[in-house]
């Protein structure tokens, strides 16, 4: 979990990433606590709607 979080930070903390930064945080954050259950959790939620849907229109 440790590398995970690592690898995550450069994308969490990315001044242009909106949505996809915000999931890359909490990922990170659930990566950090140990906590493998949230962590899959919240990479099988995805990014947040509203970064999905202006994927989509691009």
């Amino acid at each position: 979990m440790a590398d995970a979080a690592k690898v995550l930070e450069p994308v969490a903390f990315a001044p242009h990433g909106d949505g996809y930064a915000a999931l890359a945080r909490s990922l990170r954050e659930a990566a950090l606590a140990g906590d493998a259950a949230a962590f899959v959790k919240r990479l099988e939620e995805g990014p947040p709607k509203e970064v999905e849907e202006t994927a989509e229109a691009k």
